[in-house]
């Protein structure tokens, strides 16, 4: 199982934002304790199964999403859309570690499928597979629990 220890409470923020794209729901919940993230873990999940469920019936089907973080980094064009978190930015609000409670803002570019482009046209290569991105911040607070920096509370605005 995935854990935080070891990381510094950047590395936990960034861990869970990147785990996104990856569909990785077991790191997303090592990253959180206290219900956080509960609803982006949720979506995750989901996106898991279909995409599990999909490569049963579809021998060697390729993930039906493919890391935000990653197709920015390599500015490529990806074999399925971008989903999750890019261009993270991620700045101390308050807070200090030896008190055991940080805040940050955390603002990134979160990428979803767009559905309304037609399966058929990316499947036949007339389009490439498209997705959406809005541009978000969320409120992190990270707690040390155990001796691991785990996140709190996640507000959305």
């Amino acid at each position: 199982m995935p854990t935080t220890a070891g990381m510094e409470p950047t590395q936990v923020i960034e861990s869970y934002y990147h785990a996104f794209g990856e569909l990785d729901h077991q790191m997303m919940e090592a990253c959180v304790t206290r219900g956080a993230g509960k609803n982006d873990i949720t979506t995750v999940i989901n996106l898991f199964v279909m995409n599990k469920t999909r490569q049963a019936y579809e021998f060697n089907a390729p993930s039906i999403v493919f890391p935000a973080h990653k197709w920015r980094q390599d500015d490529g064009l990806p074999d399925a859309p971008p989903f999750g978190a890019a261009d993270l930015r991620i700045e101390w609000l308050q807070g200090d570690e030896d008190g055991g409670n940080l805040r940050y803002r955390v603002d990134y570019t979160f990428w979803v499928p767009d559905q309304t482009v037609g399966e058929t046209a990316v499947e036949t290569g007339t389009a490439a597979p498209l997705s959406l991105s809005y541009p978000r911040r969320d409120l992190v607070t990270l707690v040390r629990k155990k001796g691991n920096w785990r996140i709190a509370e996640i507000t959305r605005e």
